[in-house]
């Protein structure tokens, strides 16, 4: 078993008893026999904890090479004449995610459809309401956020996701702030933020100006993306930091002092054909760092295995057992969720595969016959209710 952090038991010693209560809860995991009328598997791991997706995003038809291109052709897709419905398209995106082995989510939610899927299936899961507005002053960022919390799932927990120092004013960030309330922002992901923060020019500058969204009045701080966001007083313990794929030295180690989170996400990464960042610094620094999936206009598909096998390429400096908390308990922790573990009074929510892990050979061995295996999941339950599986 993989409770979230470290493996327990294997082929040699006996087996695992979860007894659950009627909600699902963990009463108690206890060594022994099976009884009549048990459940057996070969192996049981949480679900997997996807802490920054978009449900609502599906594959583009051409892949732009160009950040601020990727960004337009999203854009053109979202509203092009006869573009599918986002809710079918989360529903398609959240059934692909759970077959894969991901039971919880942070969901960046621009129009609804990613949370209402969510809430339809009765997962844990955290709704980010995106947040967008670069021309926004006081009086539009509250009433922005106003309208963006009246849609609120209320079977899920409950975010803000200010987009991007590139697309929200100072006036909505600091909105944002004011709610108190967990936060995902995407930061310093690209070169060109980092040129448009500090001196106002560049291809956001033009893409600004093209959707009619760039105030005349409006000057660069001249700071970088992650002290821009400080400014505003957003950065903290609440507060998870996406992508950092552009983070000097100096922005890495404020997000460390502040108690941020950080989701890196290695299929975005490959997409773009990005440089790995400096994950083992950012761990000696102690960020609190995990892998998502970002979506599928820059992914191929929902996998943690597939973000994992990635992982261990981009940071072959790191061991498996290292990389594997970041798909699950650590995961959960970074959202401020009882998710991605298994251990008395945590919820059930679990997946198993066919076969044992090779634990007599230690946890980066199992680690890796998980990552890198191609078996399939066999069953998987949420809340102790078996979503599906034999």
């Amino acid at each position: 078993m993989y409770d979230g952090w470290g493996w327990h038991g294997g082929a040699q010693s006996p087996g695992l008893r979860f007894d659950l209560s009627e909600s699902g809860q963990i009463e108690r995991i206890e060594h022994g026999e099976p009884r009549a009328g048990d459940q057996c598997f070969d192996t049981l791991m949480p679900g997997a904890v996807n802490p920054h997706v978009h449900l609502e995003l599906g594959p583009l038809a051409k892949s732009p090479g160009h950040f601020v291109d990727w960004l337009r052709s999203v854009i053109e897709a979202r509203f092009a004449p006869g573009a599918e419905d986002p809710s079918l398209i989360a529903e398609r995106n959240l059934s692909e995610a759970l077959g894969f082995g991901y039971t919880s989510f942070c969901e960046i939610d621009s129009v609804g459809a990613g949370a209402a899927a969510l809430a339809g299936r009765g997962l844990r899961a955290r709704s980010d309401l995106e947040l967008i507005g670069f021309d926004q002053d006081s009086l539009a960022a509250a009433a922005n956020c106003d309208r963006r919390l009246a849609t609120a799932q209320d079977a899920l927990e409950i975010g803000l996701s200010p987009h991007a120092p590139y697309s929200v004013s100072a006036a909505l960030f600091a909105e944002a702030g004011r709610r108190k309330l967990p936060l995902s922002i995407h930061v310093a992901e690209s070169p060109e933020e980092c040129e448009f923060l500090r001196t106002g020019t560049g291809p956001f500058r033009v893409l600004l100006e093209e959707l009619g969204r760039m105030p005349p009045s409006w000057e660069p701080s001249g700071l970088l993306p992650t002290m821009e966001l400080d400014r505003h007083g957003l950065l903290g313990p609440r507060t998870l930091l996406v992508h950092m794929q552009e983070a000097e030295a100096s922005e890495l180690e404020l997000a460390a002092r502040r108690g941020a989170a950080l989701a890196l996400c290695p299929g975005t990464i490959e997409y773009f054909g990005r440089s790995a960042p400096p994950l083992g610094r950012m761990l000696e620094l102690g960020l609190r760092v995990v892998l998502g999936t970002d979506s599928l206009a820059s992914n191929e598909r929902l996998d943690p295995r597939s973000e994992l096998r990635r992982a261990t390429q981009l940071f072959p400096d790191l061991s498996a057992a290292q990389l594997l908390p970041m798909c699950f308990a650590g995961a959960g922790a970074a959202l401020s969720l009882p998710v991605g573990r298994l251990a008395p009074a945590c919820v059930f929510d679990a997946i198993a595969l066919p076969g044992v892990a090779p634990l007599a050979e230690g946890p980066r061995a199992a680690s890796e016959w998980f990552i890198h295996s191609d078996a399939p999941i066999t069953a998987i339950w949420c809340a102790g209710r078996r979503l599906w599986g034999s």
